[in-house]
């Protein structure tokens, strides 16, 4: 019986064919919502969080070291940008929720606005100008993607 999406389990239960459907399923959302902000180093962090996001959603579990292969972005960064979701406990928010709606019927928008919510309660409940200098340099200036 093939691996389910929501097993703690890793990449390697979903096969090549899986990782690079989600890979690709990715690559499309990003080319819609590029998750940088040109000239503004604070906004792209903010932004890569919200990949960060996106990405363990789409694999079905948080393994920290596999969602950093997956994005690009370095350990540490999406250590701490996860951490800063447990902290606020919006994994299981309602937003979230919306989230997996929307990747249940491949809607962009809703998915996007539903992670824009989801990222506005992270800054309202764990956001902090500590975090943000952190992150800033945790990203290190790397992008989704590498």
């Amino acid at each position: 019986m093939p691996a389910s999406p929501n097993t703690t389990l890793g990449l390697a239960l979903y096969g090549e064919s899986l990782s690079n459907a989600n890979r690709h399923w990715l690559d499309r959302y990003h080319a819609s919502y590029p998750p940088h902000e040109p000239d503004n180093d604070l906004a792209t962090t903010f932004l890569c969080c919200g990949a960060i996001v996106l990405t363990a959603t789409v694999l079905g579990f948080r393994a920290r070291k596999l969602v950093a292969e997956f994005t690009g972005l370095p350990v540490g960064f999406v250590q701490t940008a996860c951490d800063a979701m447990d902290l606020a406990e919006l994994w299981d928010s309602r937003y979230m929720h919306d989230v997996n709606e929307g990747l249940m019927v491949d809607d962009f928008p809703e998915i996007e606005a539903s992670l824009s919510s989801v990222m506005k309660d992270l800054s309202d409940n764990a956001w902090n100008s500590t975090l943000a200098m952190e992150l800033q340099v945790l990203r290190d200036g790397k992008l989704v993607g590498g």
